[in-house]
């Protein structure tokens, strides 16, 4: 019995899907799923901060582009990007396009053109997001800021985009900085964006409580 269980895990873990199968599983699916290059992979759920701020973040862009008329679109976490160097379909905390929309196959299950896209991260996905979700987002012709949130303590670091192979960064710590978003020509309050947050810690403490090894 637990050999013939093994082996369905092994399969469900091997087995390759079409694009078109993906899109319909995810109609079907409770949670998320990432699609990379025919293998699905089941996403995590947030922490109450990571889903607060990112929640937050989409909110206070969305209400900043409400009524201009500008071509902006603001996206939450429910859509879906495609990059097809890597071939895959995910998920980001908030993106922004600016311009007009560029979806897969002009239909509307994926986006193609995020200019400028937010990252809500932890300890435990921290690195990801800065290496290997950050080249990938590279790929992407149209990707220029790239937004990183500490959901744990307020700060918040932006990259920018000089060319195809230099980006700068910028970083805020406290709640008394706002943070520039130059894609978009907007600004958000540190002190709105870790608003609803709780139990945050103090930048300065952590660096302090630093072991020398770390320094």
């Amino acid at each position: 019995m637990i050999e013939v269980a093994k082996k369905k895990k092994i399969q469900a873990s091997t087995r390759r899907y079409t694009i078109e199968a993906y899109f319909e599983l995810e109609e079907k699916s409770l949670h998320k799923n990432e699609f990379i290059n025919g293998k699905i992979r089941p996403m995590a759920g947030g922490t109450l901060n990571h889903n607060m701020l990112s929640g937050t973040i989409h909110a206070l862009l969305f209400m900043l582009f409400f009524n201009t008329e500008k071509v902006i679109s603001i996206h939450n976490s429910d859509q879906k990007v495609y990059i097809p160097d890597f071939n895959k379909f995910t998920y980001t905390d908030t993106f922004v396009i600016n311009g007009q929309t560029e979806t897969y196959k002009d239909g509307n299950q994926a986006i193609l053109n995020p200019t400028l896209i937010v990252e809500v991260a932890s300890k435990s996905t921290e690195a990801h997001d800065r290496t290997t979700k950050f080249r990938m987002y590279k790929s992407l012709p149209s990707f220029k800021e790239y937004v990183i949130v500490n959901q744990d303590m307020p700060i918040v670091e932006v990259f920018s985009k000089i060319n195809d192979k230099q980006w700068k960064v910028t970083s805020y710590i406290g709640f008394d900085e706002v943070v520039q978003f130059e894609t978009i020509d907007a600004t958000l309050k540190m002190s709105d964006i870790y608003k609803k947050a709780q139990d945050l810690k103090d930048p300065q403490l952590d660096i302090d409580f630093l072991d020398k090894e770390e320094l």
